[in-house]
């Protein structure tokens, strides 16, 4: 079989892995219209659950990943000048997204994956004698704009945020609020190696406008965001993106859904079939879930449209409780100042319990007085929890 990969992400990398592990007979192309070297972005995270299907899938690409990851499960929300523990007992694991993607890269090569980097993929005409073509090219996919069929709904956030980085070592994921004269803007900063963290800031549309980031540089709006968190960085540096300091810039999350994910030979894969807002921190897990997939359908099926049917059918299915999670998510941070009075105990337990669909139901300290009950009654404990397992049993409805 003759596969195009259009992007040279973790998504479009994993697939050419897996299919030439699979049948090293495969003809496997991955096309990226920037250079090897310029992958954007400060981390990503990965969970244990993703750890044992790497090491399944392709055991010696999962090795190197493992040993090259940065390890914390401690959280902290930091807010009215008090810090907050939580262990929320699993361990979370952060890597930068350039290692990832020279991982990844390197391992493709080393099986007989071709690349053509800087090359733009502007007509899938371009490929007409692949077999199989996968559109790996992210959010703004050209290749699924230019065929138009897969039912696609994209709908942006209000808020606005900039992915940095520091050179502050956080051993550990850090909420920062920060209550401004423009109302209310946070930071999360969490390590990805001994010598630098991510530092994503996020707020509001009245808080970035009231603060002048809209009419500002991003150098500008870094020296703004320096000052707001001068206590926070500690002295430590706040910079832009790896490849140039002034190469972030303010952005708005986009969920992306759609209905159909492939259309002949082509399927959609990674942030190009669907993105659920990062404040989850799932997207890479489910780019190498939907890659590993793909591969076992086109494994199990021998035609390429069952096998991209059941693909789509699989992969539509368990992504619905975390799309779920990802909209509640993504609506409390919405609704952040709501919560802003709470004491920081229940402002943190709010926090953390931001996916739960009963926490936008009632007033925040009449949900805080129900939360501790919840949590302090040994039998209500049970109940809840028994709530909880059944709601993810039946795709997170309930």
């Amino acid at each position: 079989m003759k596969v195009a990969c259009v992007g040279a992400g973790p998504a479009g990398l994993y697939i050419s892995i897996l299919l030439k592990l699979r049948d090293p007979g495969h003809e496997v192309t991955v096309i990226e219209r920037h250079g090897p070297k310029l992958s954007s972005g400060w981390s990503l995270t990965l969970g244990a659950d993703i750890m044992e299907k790497l090491y399944k899938a392709d055991p010696e690409t999962a090795r190197v990943i493992e040993r090259d990851q940065f390890r914390w499960r401690v959280g902290y929300v930091n807010i009215h000048g008090q810090r907050m523990a939580n262990d929320g007992g699993v361990v979370i694991c952060n890597m930068t997204r350039p290692r990832l993607v020279e991982i990844l890269a390197g391992r493709a090569r080393d099986l007989g994956v071709r690349f053509r980097y800087d090359e733009e993929v502007s007509s899938v005409s371009e490929l007409a004698d692949a077999d199989l073509i996968v559109a790996a090219d992210g959010v703004n996919s050209r290749v699924r704009k230019e065929i138009g069929s897969f039912g696609t709904e994209i709908i942006p956030a209000r808020e606005k945020y900039i992915w940095l980085g520091t050179d502050r070592p956080f051993g550990a994921l850090e909420f920062f609020f920060v209550e401004t004269a423009a109302g209310w803007i946070w930071a999360a900063g969490y390590g990805v190696q001994s010598n630098s963290s991510t530092f994503l800031v996020h707020c509001p549309p009245q808080t970035w406008s009231g603060l002048g980031f809209d009419t500002m540089s991003v150098a500008d709006s870094l020296d703004i965001l320096r000052e707001i968190f001068q206590e926070e960085l500690a002295g430590y540096r706040l910079m832009g993106q790896a490849n140039g300091e002034n190469s972030a810039q303010w952005m708005s999350f986009r969920t992306v859904t759609n209905e159909r994910w492939y259309d002949g030979n082509v399927v959609l894969m990674g942030d190009s079939a669907h993105a659920t807002h990062f404040s989850i921190g799932l997207g890479t897990m489910m780019a190498i879930e939907d890659a590993i997939a793909l591969a076992d359908n086109l494994s199990r099926h021998n035609r390429i449209d069952m096998a991209l049917q059941a693909y789509e059918r699989q992969r539509q299915a368990e992504l619905k409780p975390a799309q779920d999670s990802a909209r509640l998510s993504s609506e409390w941070f919405a609704n952040m100042p709501r919560y802003a009075n709470l004491n920081p105990q229940a402002f943190a337990a709010a926090l953390y319990a931001r996916r739960s669909p009963l926490l936008a139901m009632f007033p925040p300290q009449l949900w805080y007085q129900l939360y501790r009950a919840l949590n302090q009654v040994p039998l209500a404990r049970q109940l809840a929890a028994g709530l909880y397992s059944a709601r993810r049993a039946i795709g997170g409805r309930l």
